[in-house]
Parts: C-alpha cells; structure tokens; sequence
C-alpha cells in the first residue's frame, strides 16, 4: 500500500494529508491542520501626518496598494498604514515611510526635520507622493533640509 503525502498552505492554515492507493482523491483523510506561525516579514507602511496641509489626499490608495501587492505576490502587508508624526518615537518601528500631500505644505520644524533625518541614516525609506505640483515643490525642498 502507496502512501502519498501532500501539504496544502495558505496565508492562514497549514493543512497536510496522506491518502492511501486505495483511497479515492474527492476523500482525502485529514492528518493535521494547524494554524501557520506569524510571518517573519510583513511589510509595514506608516504614513507621514503633518501640519499645515492635506497630508492625506487618497485616503483609500494605501490600502488598495496593500492589498493587491497581496493579491499578485507572496507578499504579507499589514493592510492598514499607521498614521504617525514624525517626532513620534515609534516611527523607528516602521521600514517604509509614506509622504503625501497635496497643496503646499508649511515647513517641517527642525525636530521634525532631525527626526526624519535620523530615521533614513537608521535605515528607514521615505516614498513621497506628490498630488500635485505644490506639493512636490514643498516637498523638495524639505527633502533638502533631510
């Protein structure tokens, strides 16, 4: 008697069975099911909130992205982007920084700007999304001061 042993994954549940030669495939015998350990890597998005302008012009786009970089690749994403100041001490926490805006936006302070400064030497990543050509201006030149 052949035994044929088969897991079944996916994004939440480990499944494996065996069947035996004589066991019809549309009656496959549950071995096992248990529930997948956490992923080691889940892509994590914090998203830029700042004073003096609209730092959150798409509301939605975040989420919509996280989700079909989950639906077309092996990725795992956390779905829901944290809103965080950047003097906030948690910001170390996130790799991947989102900067939008849309108008011009007041300049960063200069403990923002320290913060957002230490954040990239430690390695975080700033992706900056301009809704329009007044932000992209403000913005460049607050990179500048980074």
């Amino acid at each position: 008697m052949a035994i044929l042993r088969a897991g079944v994954r996916n994004s939440r549940i480990r499944v494996s069975f065996a069947l035996r030669s004589d066991t019809r495939i549309s009656s496959p015998m549950l071995i096992a099911a248990e529930p997948l350990p956490s992923p080691l890597s889940v892509v994590n998005l914090a998203q830029l909130k700042y004073a003096g302008g609209q730092w959150n012009p798409r509301p939605h786009a975040l989420r919509r992205l996280m989700a079909e970089t989950e639906k077309r690749t092996s990725i795992v994403t956390s779905r829901e982007p944290l809103p965080i100041a950047a003097t906030d001490p948690r910001l170390a926490d996130w790799p991947l920084l989102y900067w939008a805006g849309e108008g011009a936006m007041s300049p960063l302070s200069a403990a923002e700007v320290a913060a957002l400064r230490r954040y990239v030497k430690a390695g975080g990543m700033i992706f900056i999304d301009a809704a329009d050509d007044l932000f992209e201006t403000s913005a460049r030149a607050e990179v500048l001061r980074i």
